[in-house]
């Protein structure tokens, strides 16, 4: 989770060349649920996610309160926080084409049947770009 490609000119260089941009994760290994905190272990032996900077303890302490206005925002519009942020990447650019990989048939079904929040583009983006800034920077990616 990381909004480099709008500061580093990735967005724009796919915009000019008419490319399309597939965001890796595009919602987070899990990280915009509300079951992480600080004392959560993850198996280094089968667990990905034992590996990323935003899973160490530091990291999710740092980022519980985006993560909890993100969960806040979401139950507002009866949406996940997963759904919403693929909203909001949908509502970014038409180029950006985000493929979640649930882990479980179940959180597939449920992100296959969007909310109502995906046919408000413009406000939704809005919104959660005004929240997003004056947010502290994600810690660790």
């Amino acid at each position: 989770m990381t909004r480099d490609p709008e500061r580093n000119g990735i967005l724009a260089t796919c915009e000019e060349l008419g490319i399309g941009l597939v965001p890796w994760g595009p919602i987070g290994m899990g990280y915009l649920t509300p079951k992480f905190n600080a004392r959560t272990a993850f198996d280094a032996k089968t667990d990905l996610r034992s590996t990323c900077d935003r899973f160490t303890p530091e990291s999710i302490a740092a980022n519980k309160p985006f993560v909890d206005r993100i969960t806040e925002l979401a139950a507002k519009k009866k949406a996940t926080a997963a759904q919403l942020a693929l909203a909001w990447l949908l509502a970014q650019k038409p180029f950006i084409v985000p493929i979640p990989a649930p882990a479980s048939p179940i959180i597939c079904r449920r992100m296959s049947s969007p909310p109502p929040i995906f046919t408000s583009r413009p406000k939704i983006s809005a919104r959660l770009t005004r929240r997003c800034h004056r947010s502290p920077c994600m810690a660790a990616g």
